[in-house]
């Protein structure tokens, strides 16, 4: 059922120039064709910065229901962006703006196929993330055994429970589970 949702999922993608008009164009048709079609569009922007000038540019063209949501304003920034979501699931033309690290904490969203996601300058396919292990220690350590080295009895061994993978592929099930 969820690979049959995604696949009908429409995809369109700007491939075009740094600095040729890409975000602002997509902004003037948020601002200009939102309400009209009662869109809901969550704008993933590669830093605050950039997510800032984007809401904005946003609030300058009248687009009065967007929501600007980053860690410099908020110490929850999942559950705000939650929040915010359920609070205008109602209302047409909501235009949420954050950043690539929240987006990668959602756990879900709230009637994903109401939204349009944006994703402003794709980041490199080959850039290696760092993993943030406060956010997910849990998942590691109740999926790892220690195991004494027989040849030194200071030294031990870490090795993944067979039960690792399945944790990770839950994960993962939940990122694309309907909301």
């Amino acid at each position: 059922m969820q690979s049959q949702q995604i696949q009908q999922q429409e995809l369109s993608y700007v491939s075009a120039p740094c600095g040729s008009g890409k975000t602002y164009s997509t902004i003037h048709h948020i601002a200009t064709f939102g309400e009209l079609l009662k869109k809901r569009t969550i704008i993933v922007s590669p830093s605050i910065a950039l997510s800032e000038q984007t809401a904005q540019l946003l609030k300058s063209m009248g687009v009065e229901n967007t929501h600007l949501i980053n860690s410099n304003l908020t110490n929850s920034v999942q559950a705000d962006i939650l929040r915010t979501i359920k609070a205008n699931l109602d209302k047409p033309n909501l235009v949420l703006c954050i950043t690539y690290a929240a987006f990668s904490l959602l756990p879900y969203i709230p009637r994903r196929e109401t939204f349009d996601l944006l994703v402003d300058d794709i980041f490199n396919a080959d850039s290696y993330f760092e993993p943030c292990i406060p956010h997910y220690h849990r998942l590691l350590t109740e999926h790892l055994e220690v195991e004494e080295v027989k040849y030194n009895p200071e030294l031990y061994k870490v090795k993944a429970k067979e039960s690792m993978a399945a944790v990770l592929n839950h994960q993962q099930d939940r990122k694309i589970a309907p909301g």
